[in-house]
């Protein structure tokens, strides 16, 4: 063996041997770091449907069709805030631009805003959240109304005053046979008849809701400044604040916030901005940090037992799960994807 490949084969030998160290209650198995490629700039929305990866950036959406791998352009260049997959039907919310529809999986965009209000500048709202329920699509535009569509998006009716009399919803999503909304701050509803009325439910105080996720049937929600379950049975939240760094920013510019959750073989995940990614223990009701501590987590993606995560600056990683024993602690390792992005012919 020469010099060169004997100083490869130690460096796995040591990585490997330092990562068994720090999770010594569970079989990692073999994990492979990925080359480095091209950046995408910030990652915001992760999604997937049939064999496709979707990630919404600064820079437009892309797709990927190898687990991540390499990724490829669209013809959406714009700023994606939220992206919502029907089959081939694709729809990509922006910050400005109002909402697009694909009807070949992605590869090609049109604006659907026939009906959306506009500020005076004549941009769009913020577009937090777009629903697909039976035969409607319900549009979620922060500040600029909430819209109903039964045409796939080509016209939109604006809901805005007969929901909630007018009030600005910020996040929504359907759970239990419920519409639920989060409105401004702190405030809650749901409703039973995709809109008709609306029950009136305890506050939430842990600021906007930015994301949703069911575990166990029971709804967990993330806000900016803490995690909340609801509790059917007391009709209040209850909060899940243990091991989190909430109030403990080093960072004044950028304060850690829940931006995500995802559920990947029955464990929940959390990306917090600037602390990375945490893992809940149903049991002990605390969170405990998996990985990419220091980094800006805005998106997480549960995709065939892999947890993918969206970081505001440094593109995508992929966290591979071992199998774990009863019991024992989840362990995340995490591997950078290979962003290749290149031109579709």
């Amino acid at each position: 063996m020469s010099t060169r490949g004997f100083m490869r084969t130690a460096f796995i030998l040591i990585v490997t041997i330092t990562t068994l160290t720090q999770n010594s209650d569970a079989d990692i198995g073999r994990w492979i770091q990925l080359d480095d490629g091209t950046t995408m700039g910030g990652v915001y929305v992760l999604e997937a449907w049939n064999q496709r990866l979707y990630a919404g950036t600064d820079n437009g959406i892309f797709i990927s069709q190898n687990h991540g791998r390499t990724w490829r352009t669209t013809s959406f260049e714009n700023e994606a805030s939220t992206i919502t997959i029907d089959g081939n039907t694709v729809y990509a919310g922006t910050w400005s631009n109002g909402v697009f529809r694909s009807d070949d999986a992605g590869e090609t965009w049109k604006p659907i805003r026939d009906g959306l209000r506009t500020y005076k500048s004549g941009s769009y709202g913020d577009v937090r959240r777009i629903l697909v329920m039976f035969n409607e699509i319900i549009n979620v535009m922060y500040h600029q109304g909430t819209y109903v569509s039964v045409d796939q998006g080509e016209t939109w009716h604006d809901v805005s005053k007969e929901w909630l009399a007018g009030d600005s919803i910020y996040s929504m999503t359907e759970f239990d046979g419920y519409l639920w909304s989060a409105v401004s701050i702190h405030w809650m509803y749901r409703s039973p008849d995709n809109g008709r009325s609306w029950e009136y439910l305890p506050g939430f105080v842990q600021g906007r809701v930015n994301d949703w996720e069911v575990l166990y049937n029971r709804l967990y929600v993330a806000g900016q400044e803490g995690i909340g379950r609801w509790n059917e049975k007391t009709r209040a939240w209850e909060y899940l604040m243990d091991g989190l760094p909430i109030g403990n920013a080093h960072d004044p510019d950028e304060p850690p916030f829940i931006s995500s959750l995802a559920v990947v073989e029955r464990r929940l995940f959390a990306g917090l901005r600037g602390h990375g990614v945490y893992v809940f223990d149903v049991d002990t009701e605390t969170w405990s940090s998996v990985g990419l501590e220091g980094h800006s987590v805005h998106a997480l993606l549960s995709y065939e037992s892999s947890l993918y995560a969206g970081l505001g600056r440094d593109g995508i990683y992929c966290a591979g799960r071992s199998k774990v024993h009863p019991h024992a602690k989840a362990v995340t390792t995490w591997a950078r994807m290979k962003q290749e992005t290149f031109a579709k012919d």
